[in-house]
């Protein structure tokens, strides 16, 4: 008896139990909605059932789901897609455990608590946690490699070695961008102490060899078809470097478009500057920081300017990019809590420090619960229901419609030839047309866009009805959509 109660890793699951079951409910609840409303998601269904894939993402994902669904063998569509889905929101709530184990270490558990709950609860976790996509897979892998390159920081063993390779080899597996965590690795002692400086890059080699070996291993059909293989990297490495329709300029932003697009959005303004007052005071108390804050402050550092550079923020969910970054940023908001709660004695202090706080936290909470609840209520059902009632013909632009709609964008349509087939109603999504009414875009792309937001504006020039989110848009879910009436001119 006496073992379970001195075993840490015993006392942080009963810590943590109501805080993984909050993450648990907020992940599953409404897994199974409507396969159609994210593009994405069904090539990746049909690679998991047909045991294919195009490469333009590591494997890692679509194993983890082959392997479930070998165990589970799911009787029919809907269970198979909440199987495939459940791979990321149990990676959605393994994320908040390994998140309290590295900050409990060293910020006190009432901050770490805090900051786990809010990580838990935030809309940028928990609506990805319902989608079939590789960013929790990797998000949770990434986590994994900075637990390992603390023990490895600490002690060069043969163990240390293994584990770090292992898991910067499984992050590799998750996502192309898993490169980024080896610049970190060759970085990290340059910011933080290291007794056998030597030893840490004698054994970095094994790191890589293990990493790549793990690659190998999880994704063995490149053998089978390293053409693809090929191909899918080169997609994806043009894709980062030429971005994706539009160009953001990261300049014309002061490299703040994640932050305030992505980050503020995913987890409140209130949150957002919270964290940036920890990160600021981290770096006010540079000299006194630890492995483990120091780690955190470089990872996000090195991952959100990558992001930021990149051209690659596709709409409309460019969020998504920046979910390994969010960990980093409740780490940064435990920091100032722990230290504001160790300020002064008056218990005053320390009140208003978790009461503000957990008001925050419960604000997303409830933003949460909120997206979840409408996530199986799309306006894009709505508009279908309404076009069946009409009884006249229609055209959908993608993400108008569950699946891909019958044009890409309404934009290329002749309005006089679609009145001759007889066609009523055009439907019209922001998740298409809002992308053409963007600010600080790439000079060399304002000719087309331009072009495209005048066609944009000639169609809505037309009556229009218009259906909005009862709640939000976010992510892939509930876009604006407007029923235009081309008849009626």
């Amino acid at each position: 008896m006496s073992f379970f109660i001195k075993n840490r890793f015993w006392d942080l699951f009963i810590l943590m139990a109501p805080v993984l079951f909050l993450a648990l409910f907020l992940n599953f609840y409404n897994i199974d909605f409507s396969s159609g409303y994210h593009n994405d998601e069904g090539k990746k269904f049909i690679f998991v059932k047909n045991m294919d894939q195009d490469f333009h993402h590591p494997v890692l994902m679509l194993q983890i789901a082959r392997f479930f669904n070998g165990m589970l063998h799911p009787s029919d569509d809907t269970r198979f897609i909440v199987m495939c889905r459940a791979v990321s929101a149990l990676s959605g709530m393994l994320i908040v455990f390994m998140f309290f184990h590295l900050a409990n270490t060293h910020l006190g558990r009432v901050a770490s608590i805090l900051a786990a709950v809010g990580l838990a609860a935030s809309p940028i976790m928990v609506v990805h946690a319902h989608y079939f996509k590789e960013d929790m897979v990797f998000t949770l892998c990434a986590m994994l490699s900075l637990w390992a390159l603390l023990r490895f920081l600490r002690d060069q063993g043969m163990l240390s070695t293994l584990l770090l390779g292992a898991a910067s080899g499984l992050a590799l597996s998750a996502q192309y961008k898993g490169m980024l965590l080896f610049p970190l690795i060759l970085a990290a002692p340059f910011i933080i102490h290291v007794q056998r400086k030597n030893a840490y890059y004698a054994k970095f080699p094994i790191v890589l060899m293990v990493s790549i070996l793990v690659f190998l291993v999880v994704n063995y059909p490149i053998f089978i078809d390293p053409d693809g293989f090929f191909l899918g990297l080169s997609h994806q490495a043009r894709h980062a470097v030429k971005g994706h329709i539009l160009h953001i300029d990261p300049l014309s932003w002061f490299f703040s478009f994640h932050l305030a697009k992505s980050i503020a959005p995913g987890i409140s303004w209130p949150l957002t500057l919270l964290s940036l007052a920890g990160f600021a005071w981290m770096l006010r108390k540079w000299r006194n920081l630890n492995a483990t804050d120091r780690v955190f402050l470089l990872y996000f550092v090195l991952f959100y300017f990558v992001h930021e550079l990149s051209r690659l923020k596709p709409y409309p969910d460019y969020g998504r990019y920046m979910i390994p970054v969010i960990p980093a940023m409740f780490y940064f908001i435990a920091f100032l809590a722990r230290d504001l709660l160790a300020a002064g004695r008056p218990i005053i202090l320390k009140s208003i420090t978790v009461v503000g706080i957990a008001a925050m936290i419960c604000y997303v909470l409830y933003d949460s619960v909120l997206l979840d609840y409408h996530i199986v209520r799309d306006t894009r059902a709505e508009a279908e229901r309404l076009v069946r009632l009409s009884g006249k013909s229609a055209v959908f632009e993608k993400y108008a419609v569950a699946g891909k709609g019958n044009i890409r964008y309404l934009a290329y349509l002749d309005v006089d030839e679609e009145r001759e087939k007889g066609v009523r109603w055009l439907i019209a999504s922001s998740f298409t047309y809002d992308r053409f009414y963007m600010d600080n875009i790439m000079e060399h792309q304002l000719s087309h866009i331009d072009h495209r937001k005048y066609q944009y504006d000639a169609f809505f020039s037309f009556p229009y009805e218009e259906i909005r989110p009862a709640h939000r848009t976010y992510a892939f879910s509930n876009p604006v959509i407007r029923l235009i009436d081309i008849g009626a001119k």
